[in-house]
């Protein structure tokens, strides 16, 4: 079976218009597609879809225009994925999607901040100020909380958007929620304790966090400036950071993964393992045959960073002191009572 014109502008609207509606796709996303697949009806003209003209098509648009490394790869992903719809929904009888081979593209760092100094910075960023009316002061209260949710979670933007309050499971043991991931996916994840009192009082609002990608992107800027701080956070970097900061703390990469939603461990895994590279020293230098030839200063050493390294020291939950001599070592951890 070949797709021409008058099928193939069939399938695209079906693909843009039901399939998108169905796979809960946010309206940013949706578009993106629309932009990229209006452009192949008049490159075909005459001819059918198929896996030779697709590959000519990709040729044409990366020569037209869409050729920066991040565009070329959105563009093989919009045309993999519409394939598949096309094969699982019997418009062709051969899935070619993985043989459109994906350029590869540098991977794009990110500012890693600690989540301690993330948090700093969202309520930085919707502290009330003598200008805000009421109005203004609750949507800085929904961003906060919203944002706050996010650094906690790892959800997407568009997850926490969408969030309703029948998606809670306050009551069970542990409390949980529903998330529309991407690609239509509905999957039970676990709440953040401490948060729970805040998401009581959203049970019965149709939608949770009550704002906008745009207004949490200038909070975070804001708090940003307020502290001094030079860096670029966006909504995305919370998701970034909260997987960065359960790798950090040696969390298994697969409940990483699964946290995270991702497709498969191997994505999980080429994201964020390269920057544990504490951890990896640490494996490296554990090795007897290091060790032997380390100094006793130096084993202290070791020690001493170890410890830091848990984050205790910034728990004020707890009282840390370390005297360290020639000949003596020890770490004294007091709890610090209320």
């Amino acid at each position: 079976m070949l797709l021409h014109q008058e099928s193939l502008e069939k399938a695209i609207n079906d693909y843009l218009v039901n399939y998108s509606a169905e796979a809960y796709l946010a309206p940013k996303t949706v578009q993106n597609k629309r932009d990229m697949l209006k452009r192949l009806l008049p490159f075909l003209q005459d001819r059918p879809f198929t896996f030779e003209t697709c590959r000519e098509f990709l040729a044409y648009m990366f020569a037209h225009g869409w050729n920066t490394p991040n565009t070329r790869l959105n563009l093989v992903r919009v045309m993999r994925a519409f394939v598949n719809f096309l094969y699982k929904h019997k418009y062709i009888e051969e899935n070619f999607a993985m043989d459109l081979a994906k350029p590869k593209v540098p991977r794009k760092e990110f500012d890693y901040v600690d989540p301690e100094i993330v948090e700093k910075i969202i309520i930085a960023g919707t502290e009330r100020s003598k200008f805000d009316n009421e109005r203004n002061w609750l949507i800085k209260v929904e961003m906060r909380a919203c944002l706050r949710f996010i650094l906690r979670t790892g959800l997407r933007i568009n997850e926490a958007i969408t969030l309703k309050g029948s998606d809670l499971n306050l009551y069970d043991n542990p409390p949980t929620f529903w998330v529309h991931s991407k690609g239509g996916n509905r999957e039970l994840l676990p709440l953040p304790k401490d948060m729970l009192p805040e998401l009581e009082v959203r049970l019965n609002k149709e939608r949770v966090f009550e704002v906008t990608e745009k207004t949490c992107n200038e909070v975070l800027q804001r708090g940003a400036k307020a502290l001094g701080l030079p860096v670029k956070l966006t909504n995305h970097s919370l998701r970034h950071i909260f997987a960065s900061n359960l790798v950090k703390h040696g969390v298994p990469i697969q409940m990483v993964s699964r946290l995270m939603r991702h497709s498969s461990v191997e994505i999980t895994d080429k994201t964020y393992t390269h920057l544990n590279v504490s951890d990896l020293s640490m494996v490296l230098n554990n090795q007897e045959i290091v060790v032997n030839g380390l100094t006793a200063e130096q084993i202290f050493n070791n020690i001493e960073q170890a410890v830091k390294n848990s984050g205790i020291e910034k728990d004020n939950r707890f009282r840390l002191s370390i005297e360290k001599t020639n000949e003596l070592f020890q770490v004294t951890i007091n709890l610090n009572k209320a």
